[in-house]
Order: structure tokens, then sequence, then C-alpha cells
């Protein structure tokens, strides 16, 4: 539509989006529908540079299987409430598959002698 259009009764003449939530379709290998649940964390990355610009959560996981792919459609719900994200962008997502608390080493504390490694610990006496 253009500036001097004319209209007539009933005809949309714009459309408003609600960006405050977006919806990611994912294709998951059928061999994983298993460990598929509601609620599980989704992580969008940038393309280019990696880094993290938010988790979302699966809100929908399919019931039936594409038949030619082998893949299960599943929904991931992502708040936008700065609006970051935009309708028809790329990104790629990661699935948590699981998540349990963990220490991490820097590799650089790590001691190996022959085929074992270790690292020291310090305990107070």
């Amino acid at each position: 539509m253009k500036q001097g259009d004319y209209v007539s009764t009933g005809e949309a003449i714009a459309t408003i989006t609600r960006n405050d939530y977006l919806d990611l379709r994912l294709s998951v290998p059928a061999s994983h529908s298993g460990q598929l649940r509601q609620g599980m964390i989704v992580e969008l990355i940038a393309p280019s540079t990696g880094e993290s610009w938010g988790q979302g959560r699966v809100s929908f996981i399919s019931p039936n299987i594409h038949p030619n792919l082998q893949t299960i459609l599943v929904k991931a719900r992502f708040p936008n409430a700065k609006g970051n994200l935009r309708d028809g962008q790329q990104v790629e997502a990661r699935i948590v598959w699981n998540s349990q608390p963990r220490i991490l080493i820097p590799t650089t504390a790590i001691s190996r002698v022959g085929s074992k490694s270790f690292v020291f610990v310090s305990e107070k006496q």
C-alpha cells in the first residue's frame, strides 16, 4: 500500500507484531527423541561471533517424525523484552541435554606424569 491508495471497509492497512516472545523451530534427529523434554534449555548463539544471545525453553515437541529427514520438530520460546531478536533472523541454537555443577580447572593447573593427569589441591590444616 502506498500514499494516496484508497482502502475499503475491512481492508488491512497495517499489521502489528508482538515481538516480546519469539519461537524458534528446531529439527532434532529422531535418535534423540527419548531425551527431549518440555522445558529443556536452548541457547541462542550468534553465528559470526559465537557469543550467547540468550536462553529459551522447549515449548513444543511434535509427536511425529519427518519421514524423509528422520527429524522431530521442536519449538523453543525465547523472551525478547528488549527487542534484540528479530523474526527471520539467522541464529545458531544449542539444546542443553544435561547440566550438572562441576569444578572448572584451568588447563595450566594440570600436571601430567606419563599418561595420567594430576591437580594439586590446597587444604586447611
